[in-house]
């Protein structure tokens, strides 16, 4: 099964042992490479996404869809899932979270937030993003673009860094998007507004 279907894991445990001697197995686990599933389309059935993840999937982004009402957006999973973590520990829950990774162009980023748009239950978006490759004013126009076009109707909260981020601040001031100059900042504004 590791071999032949590209299984990460594949695991029974525990395993019983019947009154004639034969075996059964109680539990078993087994984990796909998400990479390889595209050469095994027999296990796509088995694939438990939502559409709107599927969605996503397709538009180069990892989202997943949560409980709560904040959606965090970030570049990069290590700096998303953290911001997740900070968000919960500030007395917040995530609703949604959407790593958009390095490929961050006006188009993407309007795609991320058209995709976050559809998720009901979210009542703020927070932006955690820091432009090392990424021109931060590419995610300001961005943002700007889905209020013009009224795509989103709940508040940003955002804290960008990084290249172009003078010139992303300058775009959005005077928005609805509540800019901060730290994550602590913006976490603590994004919590207070939802928890109300």
């Amino acid at each position: 099964l590791c071999a032949e279907k590209e299984a990460e894991l594949a695991e029974i445990n525990p395993v019983a042992i019947l009154g004639d001697g034969s075996m059964v197995a109680l539990d078993a686990k087994v984990i796909i490479d998400d990479n390889a599933v595209f050469r095994h389309q027999e296990l796509k059935k088995y694939e438990h996404i939502s559409e709107l993840e599927k969605q996503a999937e397709l538009s180069g982004f990892s989202l997943v869809e949560l409980d709560g009402n904040i959606a965090i957006i970030g570049n990069g999973a290590g700096l998303v899932m953290s911001t997740l973590d900070m968000v919960s520990d500030a007395g917040g829950k995530a609703g949604a979270f959407l790593d958009f990774g390095g490929r961050a162009t006006t188009e993407t980023i309007y795609e991320a937030l058209k995709v976050i748009s559809q998720i009901k239950h979210i009542d703020a978006i927070l932006v955690n993003l820091f432009g090392g490759i990424v021109r931060t004013s590419l995610v300001a126009q961005a943002i700007l673009n889905a209020y013009n076009n009224n795509l989103i109707s709940v508040p940003v909260y955002a804290r960008i860094s990084g290249a172009e981020s003078e010139k992303a601040r300058e775009m959005l001031n005077g928005s609805r998007a509540n800019l901060y100059n730290t994550v602590e900042e913006a976490i603590a504004g994004v919590v207070k507004a939802v928890n109300k």
